[in-house]
């Protein structure tokens, strides 16, 4: 339980040859995550008709985590969004329809 491992299977080892520790996974968090990722997607959807039609985010379903990353501590039960920035050389970050 106490190793880390890749999508491989392989153990993961740190600069001096030791396994990083890491807990595994409890399905309480996989089932927030999932709950949260479902929540935005929803946003999106269910809102896209409304952001057409006045230019901003239906205020009944919440404005969605666009360019904004979540992240999640289980160990400190807490949350904090951080804005992303586009680099200027990422063809699909940076792609601006009327060039």
């Amino acid at each position: 339980m106490w190793k880390k491992f890749s999508c491989t299977g392989e153990e993961i080892e740190s600069s001096n040859g030791e396994t990083i520790p890491k807990i595994a996974t409890i399905i309480t968090t996989t089932s927030i995550i999932g709950g949260l990722q479902s929540q935005q997607v929803l946003k999106f959807i269910l809102g896209l008709d409304y952001f057409k039609e006045h230019g901003t985010w239906n205020p009944n379903i919440g404005k969605p985590l666009i360019g904004e990353q979540m992240n999640y501590n289980g160990l400190q039960n807490t949350f904090k969004v951080v804005k992303k920035s586009k680099d200027p050389e990422c063809w699909t970050c940076s792609f601006e329809k009327n060039k």
